[in-house]
């Protein structure tokens, strides 16, 4: 019994003490671009400058469906029914969610340093003063 109450106890201090992100998970709607960003707060996200960039382009393109997922939720959320996922930020993905994503068919795009996770030589250039 004591050991059941130890067990009890240390669940509630790890709930407690995690943040709710931590079990957060995000569900892509059918046919959105899953775009995975460094922030963390992907209800009201606050792009990196690269991350903006594509995300304009990506609506001047006419995705205008994008769901953003925090590099904090990505692992547990489902993208399965991304029309594609797209990163351009480093560690915002592990080599293990790209490789898994890759091999169940998905498209995705690392763009900039994303793709640093996976091993190689990344890199990228300023074209017009602006990524491009």
């Amino acid at each position: 019994m004591k050991k059941i109450i130890n067990l009890f106890l240390i669940t509630i201090l790890l709930l407690l003490t995690c943040s709710a992100s931590t079990f957060a998970q995000i569900l892509v709607p059918e046919g959105n671009v899953a775009f995975v960003i460094a922030s963390a707060d992907d209800k009201t996200p606050t792009l990196t400058n690269r991350e903006k960039v594509v995300s304009d382009k990506l609506k001047a393109l006419g995705y205008s469906d994008i769901t953003y997922v925090g590099s904090d939720k990505v692992a547990k959320s489902d993208l399965s029914k991304a029309r594609f996922i797209i990163a351009t930020e480093k560690q915002t993905m592990d080599a293990a969610t790209v490789n898994s994503l890759i091999e169940s068919g998905k498209g995705i795009a690392l763009l900039y340093n994303a793709g640093n996770v996976v091993g190689g030589s990344w890199e990228s250039r300023a074209i017009g003063g602006r990524y491009g």
